[in-house]
Order: C-alpha cells, then structure tokens, then sequence
C-alpha cells in the first residue's frame, strides 16, 4: 500500500540544525515519493505531489489539468441510492472508487509525515505536536511550513546577535559597517522594520570615540544624507 511504499523510500536525515536548503531538500525527496502514489485527482500526472507544493507552484503545473482537491470521506454506502439495480451497480462502482481515493490520501499523509519526523530532531516539530494526536492535526504541507516559519525566526534571532555585536576597536569600521549593511538587507527581506539608521549612528559614535578617523568622520558629516551610508564611510 501506499505507506509501505513511501515508507520504503530513503530520505535524506537532517542531523543538525535543520536550514532552508535541508528542508528545500527533504521536500524534493518527498515530493518525488508522493508523485509515485497514483491518482486521478489533479489530472492524474503527478500523484499526489499536490500534498507538499505551494499553491502557486500548484498552478504553474497544472496547465489545463484539473486541480487536486482533498478528498473527503464518501461514508460507508453511497448517497442517495437508486431503485434500479443497473444504476446501483453504477452507482457503488463510482462510490468504491471514492473509497480508495480517499483511503490512499490518507495513507500518503500519515506516510510523509512519518518521513518528516524521521528526519529531522524532534525538537524541530515539538511546539506542533499534540498530546493526543500527535502530528495527525497537520497535513504534511503544513508541517514543512512550520519549519520554515521556524527556521526564519532563528535566522532573524541570530541576524539580530551579530547586528547587535559591538565593534571591538580594532577592526577596519568599513568592513563592520560593510557587515551590518549586509545583515540589515536580510532582516529587510525577513519584513523587520528597516533599522539602518540607527545601527548606523550607533556604530558611528564608537568609532567617533576613538579619535582615531577623525578627520575620515568629519569628511562623512559634509556628504548629502543620501551618501551617508555604510558603504561610503
């Protein structure tokens, strides 16, 4: 079945602080083993990779296809049973496939999240999980998010760290400045509140202090405010 197969698979395991490019990965492993679980849901060309790719992905790939929808469960007999026996007989065909469809979903779901939790550091997913059910309240797409999610929030906390790191005296204030200048791009990208300024005028009074670029600061102070940047220190 298909969380036999799927756990037969081999997935790359995470043994570390898991980053966007190991996660990136295990999705790739994964998608690779959900697209080998056939269905006619969503065209029928692709399994069930629908399970783990965005929504936008999901669009790009369907030209003309029909969208994957999750199944929902047919119940045990069909709705609205007919009188006539050929189109009963019709009729509980169509519902047995539904069965199926909907069995194999869930049997690719709790196989791709078992994948994920054998991957990686179960205090990765910790904060996810619940006592009385686990993961079994996550699709594995959401899961996946849940890392990502994670991961930028510790890139940002660390991003915060060196931004936040005084400068030592000694090293070459264009090359700190050249650093922050970096860190504060990405923090910019992450959605944080542009910062800049301020780092700027703080690393700049430490450096003032020293009197030691005194006349490269006094230089800086008649620029246009446009070119008091860190690269033009």
């Amino acid at each position: 079945n298909a969380e036999e197969q799927i756990d037969a698979s081999q997935i790359t395991g995470i043994n570390r602080q898991p980053t966007d490019e190991d996660i990136n990965k295990s999705v790739n492993e994964l998608t690779e083993c959900a697209a080998a679980m056939s269905t006619m849901n969503g065209g029928g060309s692709h399994g069930h990779m629908w399970m783990l790719i965005k929504d936008a992905e999901h669009c790009t790939f369907l030209t003309g296809e029909e969208p994957f929808i999750v199944p929902t469960n047919p119940g045990a007999y069909p709705l609205n049973p007919s009188n006539d026996d050929i189109m009963l007989k019709h009729q509980d065909v169509e519902h047995n496939l539904e069965v199926n469809e909907f069995e194999t979903y869930l049997g690719v779901a709790n196989a791709l999240r078992k994948k994920i939790q054998d991957s990686m550091n179960f205090k990765w997913l910790e904060s996810t999980c619940q006592m009385s059910m686990g993961f079994l309240h996550l699709t594995p797409r959401q899961m996946i998010n849940h890392l990502h999610a994670l991961l930028d929030y510790m890139d940002v906390s660390e991003l915060n760290v060196k931004l936040n790191k005084p400068w030592n005296g000694v090293e070459n204030p264009a090359m700190k400045f050249a650093c922050n200048d970096s860190i504060e791009q990405q923090l910019i990208k992450a959605g944080l509140l542009n910062q800049q300024p301020l780092h700027h005028t703080l690393i700049l009074a430490r450096v003032k202090a020293t009197g030691e670029y005194n006349n490269v600061a006094c230089e800086r102070d008649r620029k246009p405010m446009a070119d008091k940047t860190y690269a033009n220190f």
